[in-house]
């Protein structure tokens, strides 16, 4: 957790240079920040794991690890200053409608175990 200003101006700053280095949105990059992170995969991996369009879903990545078996689905608020990402009603919206899919999904799937599905709701950090 983020717990003073020049903790959040580093962690900015380097959002910033994965943006600049990956011709990357900047909450795009804070999601490839996350994600580099938590799963230490290489630049390709980490970038397929990145989506965004119309009809998404609020979905801003979908990590699939193949050797644990496991689907992970991040929606994630960057906040540019520091202070408390808004999360609007629909995007809550979007989100219940997805997991409810996912659960689906798992339903259909659990006599296969295929795969195990996480929802990973993710805000920037206050200052």
């Amino acid at each position: 957790m983020i717990r003073s200003r020049s903790q959040f101006e580093r962690l900015k700053e380097a959002i910033d240079t994965i943006a600049e280095d990956n011709h990357l949105k900047d909450y795009h990059a804070f999601v490839y920040w996350f994600i580099g992170t938590m799963y230490e995969w290489d630049k390709t991996r980490v970038i397929n794991c990145i989506c965004d369009g119309t009809h998404d879903k609020g979905v801003d990545a979908v990590v699939i690890d193949d050797i644990e078996k496991h689907v992970v689905v991040i929606q994630s608020k960057y906040e540019h200053e520091g202070g408390v990402a808004t999360i609007k009603d629909k995007d809550i919206r979007d989100s219940e409608g997805l997991l409810s899919f996912s659960e689906s999904l798992q339903r259909r799937h659990d006599e296969s175990q295929l795969f195990s599905w996480s929802m990973v709701g993710q805000s920037f950090p206050q200052r």
